[in-house]
Parts: C-alpha cells; structure tokens; sequence
C-alpha cells in the first residue's frame, strides 16, 4: 500500500469518526436533546419540525418502511433507527449534521434506492437516518450535455426526466431502475453501456458536497483527490453528496435488444465458456448480461440449469446479426428475438417491464417491487 493509498483510507473514517467522537460519551443520547437542537439552529422551527420523526410518532415506521425494499429487513428484530429527518433544503441537512455531532448520534444517509445490506437504515447504536427522498429533482439540459440529479432521486426517475426531452441521449448507469442515485455512484456504479462509457461514476462531472464541518464544496474546492474518492470510493464515508452533475453520453435514436437462452442439456456450459471470451472483445457497441438460474426438470425428481443471454445493441438489428454471425454465432441470436426499441424502453426491459410500458412507471415510486432476499455477485481476475 502506498502512501496516497494510505492517505485515503484515513480519510474514508474521518467523516463517521466526527460524527462519532461524542457517541461513547453519551451512549443513549436523547431526541428531545436533538429536537430541541435543531429546532434552536434553524432559520424556520415550524418547517424542521415538519421534517423530524421518531419513535413516537405514528408517521415514523411507515416512513422507515417505505424505502427499506428488501422485506428481509422489516421485522421486528431488525435494529432501528432512533430518528428520521426528511430533509427539504440544505439548511435542515445542515442543521442535522450539526445535532447529530453535538448530541452523539451516527448519521445514515439513505437517498431513497433498495439497499441490500440496511446498512443506510439499521445499526445497533443510536442513529440519525437523513432520508433524502424529498430531495430528488432531475434537471436535464439536452444542450449542455449534462443533467444536475439531487441525492433522493432514483435511477429510474434519471431516466424518465432524460427521456422527456431527448432519445439522442442517456446516462449510462444500471439496470435496476429502483437503485438510489447516492449509493450507486458512491460505489461507481455499472451497466450496460459501461463497455463503451466506462462506469457511471466516471460520467460524474461535478458534486455539490457538505462536508463534516458543513462547508459546501464543488468539484473545484474539494480538489481532484476528494472529487476522485467520493466516486467509488463510498460517497457517505467522507460526507454527504447533495446533488450530483452528470455527463450525458449519444446513443441511437433506436436500439437492438435481445434475449435469448438455453439448457444445459442443449449445450449451453459450452456456449457460456465461448462467451467468456467472446464478450470482453467484441464490439464496445454490444453488451452482453448473463443471468443463471437452476430449475426442475418437468416430471422427474431432478434438476438442470437455464442461462440466460440479454443483450444491449447500441445500433440496428442488421449489423448486430452480422456481428453474430460472424464472432458468435452459437448465440443464435435471429430477427424474431430481437427488437429495436428507445433507450427508455431497453430500460424497461432489463427492469423486467414489456417494452411497450408506460415510462412513467419509473416515475412512480409506488410501483417499486419489493424484494426478499440477498444478492451477491461474484467477480474472478487472473493476477
């Protein structure tokens, strides 16, 4: 390890470990402490006070409950947060930062994605969760290129704004359109269109930050080292992202999407062993995602495996077949499987929507599917 590496992983703690420094010497603070903080360092008590839930009142487990999308987590063993705040403006982020260090509480900060791990929802110490889901306007200028997106917005809410007003352009971020913005570029982020625009983290142009002494910095009075870290390195581990800007990348008015798979017994650990090495060299246009699954085989006791081929073709159906034909043809990839659709609606499909889906369900947070359970993803590099 280096020592700029060094320096980093310092840094990664100093965030929470301010935020910290008074929990040992207050092991179970008191929210009326805390309420009465905020209320004293706020420009507008009636507003903050709108804005504040805990235990005792009857708004504060449907809150919590509403953006905790693994079902795994709501039960009643699940350790709980001792307040929410629901910010509105930067001022009552402001403010809770500063109770929260005055009075000894940890800060989570959820932006309104599921979460997999509760990590931005559960602890076992007391703890403020800063819900930032009031916090989410998407600002897309098609002639800059850009779009500004605040912390509380989720995936599929960037790709509705964006497709209201262009099919020239797109973000390239995740397949999951119910993942919150905060965490997934915190923690870099990738999707289909990584091959050709690299990790959605790197299409980060620019933040609005508050730091652990609640200074607001962009881009250029952070410097490049922090600016660098916060994407990918964990955005809430060196303080609080209000806002991010984004580079938006072309794409096709049309594209090519596809699924197709097969079984084992129809030889399909042959053609995935092709595809390992297929993929990685293939046109950066194309974009392959693997899903398997084991299932039973129909009247008999025993099992098998379907794997599952979805592609992403940033161009016509025409040249992605002859792509096929001649770098993959195992795939079978044919006409009748394949369609040419907006970028919107590729978005729909790697959801699990039919592509003829109202975009507005991405602008509906009611229509979030609930999950159960816990994913894992599996990476191998040879060194």
């Amino acid at each position: 390890m280096n020592t700029f590496q060094l320096i980093l992983l310092v840094l990664a703690v100093s965030f929470c470990g301010k935020l910290l420094s008074h929990i040992h010497d207050n092991a179970a603070p008191n929210f009326e402490d805390f309420i009465s903080c905020l209320e004293s360092n706020s420009n507008n008590v009636s507003s903050i006070s709108q804005v504040i839930f805990t235990p005792t009142n009857s708004s504060f487990l449907p809150i919590w409950e509403v953006a905790v999308n693994n079902q795994r987590f709501i039960k009643s063993s699940t350790p709980k947060r001792s307040l929410i705040v629901t910010p509105i403006n930067d001022a009552q982020i402001r403010v809770t930062l500063l109770c929260s260090k005055k009075h000894g509480y940890e800060m989570r900060i959820r932006s309104g994605g599921h979460d997999f791990e509760g990590v931005s929802s559960t602890a076992d110490v007391p703890f403020v969760m800063l819900d930032l889901t009031r916090m989410r306007p998407v600002d897309v200028n098609v002639a800059k290129k850009t779009a500004w997106i605040y912390g509380g917005a989720m995936l599929g809410e960037v790709y509705y704004a964006i497709s209201q007003k262009t099919n020239a352009f797109y973000f390239p971020a995740g397949i999951c359109s119910t993942v919150g913005v905060g965490g997934y570029l915190g923690g870099g982020g990738y999707g289909n269109l990584m091959r050709k625009f690299g990790l959605a983290a790197d299409n980060v142009v620019d933040v609005r930050f508050m730091d652990v002494n609640d200074n607001i910095l962009n881009r250029k009075s952070m410097g490049e080292d922090l600016f660098w870290v916060i994407r990918g390195g964990g955005a809430g581990s060196f303080g609080i992202v209000l806002a991010w800007k984004l580079r938006l990348v072309p794409v096709p008015e049309l594209v090519t999407i596809f699924l197709t798979n097969m079984m084992l017994e129809q030889g399909a650990t042959k053609i995935f062993h092709k595809y390992q090495y297929v993929v990685p060299t293939i046109d950066e246009n194309l974009s392959i995602r693997v899903q398997m699954s084991s299932e039973k085989i129909p009247n008999t006791n025993k099992k098998t495996v379907r794997i599952l081929f979805y592609g992403l073709y940033l161009g016509a159906v025409d040249t992605l077949l002859s792509l096929l034909h001649e770098k993959y043809p195992e795939l079978n990839v044919t006409w009748e499987i394949c369609q040419e659709v907006t970028m919107i609606q590729s978005s729909l499909f790697f959801a699990g929507y039919p592509t003829d889906t109202s975009r507005e369900v991405f602008a509906n947070r009611s229509s979030v599917i609930k999950l159960n359970g816990q994913n894992k993803l599996d990476y191998a590099r040879n060194l």
